[in-house]
């Protein structure tokens, strides 16, 4: 005599020569979803991550151009400026027209904008209003000798010729931080 199997309905059903397990079914097929999930999210993260620069500077103009639409449904179009110029208005309005009637003699040339002036300066015309020698680097020194004041909490003295700090003695990871082996400047 054979023996028989007890037959479960809630725990398997039979197709053919197989007996499949309703619980293995729900165990796996949650593993599956969950996997799938999780493959999806990644190759989203993936793909923001990794998207072409082309298509995001055309999201980020998308979203600009958004922001200024706002501004302008707002009311607020009067006084917009646009990148780096200056929409500025006197509060007397007698010197405001006055000063539009007669506006000051021009004292600094205007360029096309900072883009233009930078491109043309590659390519060997004027040096940009903003160059490293004369603006950037200058500027870069002063900030950098401000965080070294804040974070020594003194006021600082520096020779001009030298660049060194005359008054204080920093201490040299201040000036020059140490690197890990094989990270060196």
């Amino acid at each position: 005599m054979r023996p028989t199997r007890p037959r479960h309905p809630s725990r398997g059903f039979e197709l053919d020569w197989v007996v499949v397990s309703v619980a293995g079914v729900k165990r796996w097929g949650l593993l599956v979803f969950f996997l799938v999930l999780a493959g999806g999210v990644l190759a989203s993260v993936l793909y923001f991550m990794h998207e072409p620069p082309d298509r995001r500077a055309q999201r980020a103009l998308r979203r600009a151009t958004a922001a200024q639409e706002e501004v302008r449904r707002a009311g607020f179009t009067e006084n917009l400026a646009g990148e780096f110029e200056q929409a500025t208005r006197l509060l007397d309005e007698a010197r405001q027209a006055e000063l539009t009637a007669r506006p000051p003699a021009q004292k600094y040339a205007r360029t096309q904008g900072v883009y233009a002036e930078w491109i043309a300066a590659c390519k060997g015309g004027p040096a940009a209003g903003s160059n490293f020698a004369d603006h950037a680097g200058p500027l870069t020194e002063m900030v950098l000798l401000g965080n070294l004041a804040v974070r020594t909490g003194q006021v600082l003295e520096t020779d001009p010729e030298t660049g060194q700090v005359s008054n204080v003695k920093l201490p040299e990871e201040y000036v020059r931080p140490t690197y890990r082996s094989g990270w060196t400047l």
